[in-house]
């Protein structure tokens, strides 16, 4: 069977069903971070694809594999492609989960030097 890319309209509805799936916490953090859902470049083993992206913070960004059938995070290039090391079939709220950890130690680290400086 050949593969074809996900419809926005078969993401729109896996999207909705993961959405209903979260705590109040994590619905709360894609609340303040999620944006309109839109397709992006992304870069892996040299390659441009697409994905669909569902939030984003000044630094990560988090979005939706459909070769790897999971959610994900990364981080945009220069160009504003997105650059992702891993190949995670995460659910929306594992990559919520993970978001969330990777602000928290960015917000201590931050502090951390505040404090130094």
């Amino acid at each position: 069977m050949e593969w074809t890319p996900i419809s926005f309209e078969d993401f729109s509805e896996l999207f909705e069903r993961e959405k209903k799936s979260l705590n109040t916490t994590l619905a709360k953090l894609l609340d303040y971070i999620g944006i309109p859902v839109v397709s992006e470049k992304i870069e892996r083993h040299n390659q441009i694809e697409n994905v669909w992206v569902v939030a984003e913070t000044k630094e990560i960004v988090l979005f939706y594999d459909d070769v790897e059938e999971g959610f994900e995070i990364g981080r945009k290039n220069g160009k504003g492609i997105i650059i992702c090391e891993y190949a995670n079939q995460w659910t929306l709220e594992m990559a919520l989960n993970n978001l969330k950890e990777q602000i928290s130690e960015q917000g201590a680290s931050h502090n951390e030097r505040k404090r130094s400086s």
